[in-house]
């Protein structure tokens, strides 16, 4: 969601950062971002797919020289796939003398509080948690609830619920014309 976003605001230069992709968020949010470019009928950048490390140091070390890189490397946009990733990175734009979205566009994953406290307010993709929780807590109530004789036993199929996650469109990223300008 968050790259086609971008793709349909211009960018085709558009860098994804995530902590690490052994767990499944970092790695469906990679596999997003690769699929919206295949959609697109584009090429994804591989070398903009970058993984910064496992804690915070970690990816603060890792954004003092990546957000250089990305910028001489003519990127647009960046989605940055969790809200740690997210706030670290303004951070370093910030200290980069860079803003969101005269410099470079930013959407985020997560709805995290500071994403609407700052100026300009950052889009986000939102989770909704809060239907999350309402899904998991009526599931268990029912489990509870239920007869003996109706409850899951083990082995028995597992119940997949999806709550769609959607676009929070707010100042963070601008629209760009073919070539670049905007």
């Amino acid at each position: 969601i968050a790259t086609e976003h971008l793709l349909s605001s211009g960018h085709r230069d558009i860098a994804v950062l995530v902590d690490h992709d052994r767990w499944t968020t970092g790695f469906e949010r990679i596999a997003g971002w690769r699929d919206a470019f295949t959609r697109a009928g584009l090429t994804p950048p591989e070398d903009l797919c970058v993984k910064l490390g496992d804690t915070r140091e970690d990816i603060e070390t890792a954004l003092r020289t990546v957000v250089p890189r990305l910028v001489q490397q003519g990127v647009t946009a960046i989605f940055a796939a969790n809200s740690q990733v997210a706030q670290l990175l303004y951070t370093a734009l910030q200290d980069q003398g860079l803003s969101a979205p005269d410099d470079i566009s930013l959407v985020a994953y997560d709805d995290a509080n500071w994403t609407e406290m700052v100026r300009p307010a950052i889009s986000v993709i939102t989770q909704h948690v809060d239907m999350l929780g309402q899904t998991a807590a009526d599931q268990l109530i029912g489990m509870i609830e239920a007869p003996k004789a109706d409850a899951p036993s083990v082995g028995a199929p597992v119940s997949r619920f999806l709550v769609q996650p959607t676009l929070v469109e707010r100042d963070s990223v601008r629209a760009i014309t073919p070539d670049g300008s905007a």
